[in-house]
């Protein structure tokens, strides 16, 4: 599948668009970072990339259909939403959360069969969390409830997930697990367009980096070349070095100046 955007801008308010021009393409088994300062138009993009706002210009399109001709069910079988905090209203389980994922597949006033509950198992399986499908998904860490939602994407059938910053509040340990099975999934031909105050991140797990900096595209590219010093100080207003260390690895730093002699 290839979602791609061409020229979109996005405005709340008619004549301050927070999105402006903004242009991306992403196929099977991609994944986009997309980094920016808050305000920047990460997640508008996301929403646009969506379906769920309508461009005020541009397009968005997927397999070469522009998207607001797809219907809600068909863009919801293919496109996946997972958001940065979600908070159920009722105490479902593990299960019954990721089984939302199945609603697309289902006709109205249908329920659940043998097959969805089956699609269940296997996402959860998928992402580590098959012997938690009984658990309150309140209960668990937050790291869990990233991969309990991943799972619900994967059951949803979506081929492309849209991810608002998976990592934000979690420790190293657990970023770099939910990052992980993104990476995973994606060897596997699923992509996902993540956004994220993690440069360190992008450098490690991204196929492609967009630098967004009030809501236009600064630069995109792969990572070591979307990603310069220059671009990240016109993303965050602060100096950056890219360094690497002896066994190659790369980390981005903030630069920060020794202190006055005399």
């Amino acid at each position: 599948m290839r979602l791609e955007a061409t020229g979109v801008s996005y405005g709340y308010v008619r004549g301050k668009d927070v999105l402006r021009d903004v242009s991306l393409s992403l196929d099977d088994g991609e994944v986009l970072f997309v980094l920016g300062a808050n305000g920047s138009g990460k997640t508008t993009l996301l929403q646009c990339l969506s379906g769920v706002r309508h461009p005020t210009s541009g397009t968005v399109s997927m397999d070469g259909r522009p998207l607001l001709q797809w219907t809600a069910r068909e863009r919801a079988q293919r496109i996946g939403v997972i958001p940065q905090f979600h908070e159920p209203a009722f105490a479902f389980t593990v299960a019954e959360a990721v089984l939302l994922g199945r609603a697309p597949h289902l006709g109205l006033f249908a329920r659940p069969g043998v097959p969805d509950r089956a699609a269940v198992d296997r996402a959860l399986e998928t992402v580590g969390m098959l012997g938690a499908r009984d658990r309150t998904y309140t209960e668990l860490s937050g790291g869990e409830q990233q991969l309990v939602l991943i799972a619900r994407g994967l059951a949803q059938g979506a081929q492309c997930l849209l991810m608002d910053e998976p990592a934000a509040h979690l420790d190293p340990r657990h970023q770099h697990e939910i990052l992980g099975v993104v990476r995973g999934l994606a060897t596997g031909g699923r992509s996902f367009v993540v956004t994220s105050h993690q440069p360190d991140s992008a450098l490690h797990y991204a196929d492609r980096v967009l630098v967004l900096v009030e809501g236009r595209a600064h630069s995109y590219g792969q990572p070591g070349e979307a990603m310069t010093a220059d671009s990240l100080r016109a993303a965050y207003g602060m100096e950056f070095e890219i360094v690497r260390g002896e066994s190659g690895t790369r980390a981005v730093v903030p630069r920060i100046s020794g202190p006055s002699s005399g």
